[in-house]
């Protein structure tokens, strides 16, 4: 039983990342890639010095 309850508990923090990291993928997608750019730094660095 109580194994099941971390369990579930984990699954609850699991699904809240999942949603935070969807809402910084919207985010970025609103500002034109920003944070797309932060989270990839070898392409971005790539494109800004070309």
């Amino acid at each position: 039983m109580l194994f099941a309850a971390r369990l579930g508990a984990f699954r609850l923090q699991f699904t809240l990342a999942e949603a935070v990291v969807l809402a910084a993928n919207f985010i970025a997608l609103r500002t034109n890639g920003a944070f797309a750019r932060v989270a990839k730094p070898s392409r971005s660095v790539s494109k800004l010095f070309r």
